[in-house]
């Protein structure tokens, strides 16, 4: 699969960090990007998309973002997107992107966030998805 066939699932509450994120993406070829604010419309994409025939091959997540539309933030979001993920038995890539370093082990890597900074998030993602396309 070449990186313009990429499908990419953003879950990202902040649109001026979901923008730079998608911009970032862009920059390393990567052209099919679907976003969502929460939670419960994210993993509708995720279904959606598989239903169609087109599945998502990678998801990026905020940690702390609503599990539903009108919820306050939920700080375990990104922990949760996994366990829920895990429960269905969807096995996806999934990068948290967040202005907190976290190390999760289960996750196809982990990027600090720093606004302003686009250029070390887009080298950040080129990495992660040299990795997970080899």
């Amino acid at each position: 699969m070449e990186r313009r066939e990429l499908k990419v699932l953003i879950l990202e509450d902040t649109a001026i960090k979901a923008c730079n994120i998608k911009r970032a993406l862009e920059e390393c070829g990567i052209c099919r990007i679907i976003e969502a604010a929460d939670q419960e419309a994210g993993l509708e994409e995720l279904t959606r998309s598989r239903e169609e025939g087109d599945p998502v091959g990678l998801i990026v997540t905020d940690m702390s973002y609503p599990l539903k539309a009108g919820m306050t933030e939920d700080p375990e979001a990104g922990e949760i997107l996994l366990k829920r993920l895990k429960e269905e038995g969807i096995e996806l890539p999934v990068v948290l992107c967040s202005s907190i370093r976290y190390r999760i082990p289960e996750m196809a890597g982990c990027i600090r966030y720093r606004e302003g900074e686009t250029w070390e998030l887009k080298q950040d993602f080129r990495e992660i998805i040299n990795r997970i396309m080899q």
